[in-house]
């Protein structure tokens, strides 16, 4: 008679939400962490005709696996502990060990498991208990699941809901910031045009800046010349008038010269006209004394 023997084993890892009691728990919370984890493995442990050998390699490991919960305070605890359905029916069935096979199990379970624990080996008898066992387990694992599962559909709804908000302000925020970067971007065009036009203004300012200097440079060497020539003109014009005066003293004193000398002369005529009229007056007498011997 064949014997098959079929283990399920499901670990379903924590659900942690931040709750303030070990007793209550907040399903709609949006804070909380969730964190499921589900896995199922189907092992095929041997058929009526196989070696020792076989048996072994085909031998899954149990293991213990420890879940720790979250307290009020942010330190962990462990809550609970958990034996492998492979575990469980190594530790029931009685130990013997069968002829010519290896102890691969020990290997796999680790170190949790006792020394003398060889290997699963074909029992008949209890095979259908056996069956009926796992049966058991696999059904309430199953329900476990099914339950952990439902419970993640209901948190991922519950998740969506609440981040539902965020979703919408986020898009929200993103179309503001999208008009916020067009608009910065045309406002940078605007500056970078009136930027360059000052730039341009500015190099024709810069031109005319420097054609002014270069003008007034040229003007200013042109006063300069005309300064240093006005002062020679003025020098000129000084000394034209020391002249002018010397030559307006020379003409008063000539004038001077020429009134004394015409009175002198006229005084010389005076005298030369009396005399003249004396001469006159004695030729006539003379005349006179001739005419009558």
């Amino acid at each position: 008679m064949d014997c098959v023997l079929v283990i399920f084993r499901c670990d379903l890892v924590k659900i942690g939400s931040g709750h303030t009691s070990g007793d209550e728990q907040d399903t709609n919370t949006t804070s909380s962490s969730i964190e499921i984890i589900s896995r199922c493995d189907l092992v095929k442990i041997g058929s009526g005709h196989t070696s020792g050998d076989e048996q072994d390699t085909n031998t899954t490991s149990s293991s213990i696996e420890i879940i720790s919960s979250p307290n009020g305070d942010g330190s962990s605890s462990t809550t609970a502990s958990r034996q492998s359905p492979a575990k469980l029916l190594t530790s029931s069935r009685p130990r013997r060990a069968a002829p010519g096979s290896r102890p691969h199990i020990p290997e796999l379970m680790g170190d949790s498991a006792p020394p003398d624990v060889r290997g699963h080996e074909r029992v008949p008898s209890e095979s259908w208990s056996e069956d009926t066992e796992a049966d058991k387990l696999h059904k309430s694992n199953k329900q476990t699941l099914e339950e952990a599962q439902h419970r993640n559909e209901e948190l991922s709804e519950s998740m969506i809901s609440a981040t539902k908000p965020l979703a919408q302000q986020i898009e929200s925020l993103s179309s503001s910031h999208a008009l916020a970067s067009e608009a910065w971007e045309e406002q940078e065009r605007r500056l970078n045009q009136t930027i360059n036009e000052l730039q341009s203004r500015l190099s024709s300012v810069k031109d005319i800046e420097r054609h002014s200097k270069e003008q007034t440079i040229s003007m200013s060497s042109k006063i300069s010349a005309l300064e240093s020539k006005l002062e020679s003109e003025h020098r000129d014009v000084i000394r034209l008038r020391e002249q002018l005066q010397t030559l307006n003293e020379d003409i008063e004193k000539l004038n001077s010269e020429k009134e004394s000398i015409l009175r002198v002369k006229e005084a010389q005529i005076t005298s030369l006209t009396h005399e003249a009229a004396e001469c006159r007056r004695c030729c006539i007498g003379l005349e006179q004394q001739l005419s009558h011997p």
